[in-house]
């Protein structure tokens, strides 16, 4: 087989290339053999710089509204429906620069997946919502919080102290005694 160089030394589409190679051969006889080899690959830095890392950092900025307070509503619902359309106008940006085609690309369904765990985060909000209100705020507070103390700054006391039995006093019982005997005594009401 003679390898055959190109007339003009130019870049077909600026696309890196891998090995495929189609062929016109057949094995049936010595004949002459025309092959053609293009060498194809996708270079993925642009689109991991400006669809897959935005996108992701907007799931990972849903998930924020899950430390902040329940009582936090209006923090909570603007996370969850910035996220929610954020994730809805890359997606539409990103399908108007590709080509249209009728199949699922891999986009598509990195950015249904995105979409899907930013509208959970919503959804995991309005559960908690009705929960609370069903439940009370108790449902919170009954949860026990890790408590961590700096050196030299002793822990605060969240709960107040179990009451203490009440101190008797001796002489203070013993007054009491003597009292109601000279009441008794007298027939007086003390």
């Amino acid at each position: 087989m003679r390898h055959i160089e190109p007339y003009c030394n130019c870049d077909i589409l600026s696309l890196p290339l891998y090995d495929e190679s189609i062929g016109l051969c057949c094995e049936s006889g010595a004949f002459s053999c025309l092959e053609i080899r293009f060498i194809l690959t996708r270079d993925v830095g642009y689109f991991i710089i400006q669809v897959y890392l935005p996108s992701l950092l907007v799931v990972i900025l849903s998930w924020v509204s899950f430390w902040i307070n329940v009582e936090a509503s209006p923090a909570r619902v603007s996370i969850g429906l910035l996220t929610v359309l954020t994730t809805t106008t890359q997606s539409t940006s990103i399908n108007a620069s590709m080509p249209r085609v009728s199949y699922v690309k891999a986009m598509d369904v990195w950015m249904s997946v995105c979409l899907v765990f930013v509208f959970a985060a919503l959804l995991e909000y309005a559960l908690v919502n009705v929960l609370v209100r069903r439940r009370g705020i108790r449902i919170l507070h009954s949860i026990p919080r890790p408590q961590f103390a700096l050196p030299g700054f002793p822990l605060q006391a969240t709960q107040p102290p179990p009451p203490s039995e009440p101190e008797v006093n001796i002489e203070e019982s013993q007054l009491d005694q003597v009292q109601r005997e000279s009441c008794r005594s007298h027939m007086l009401k003390c």
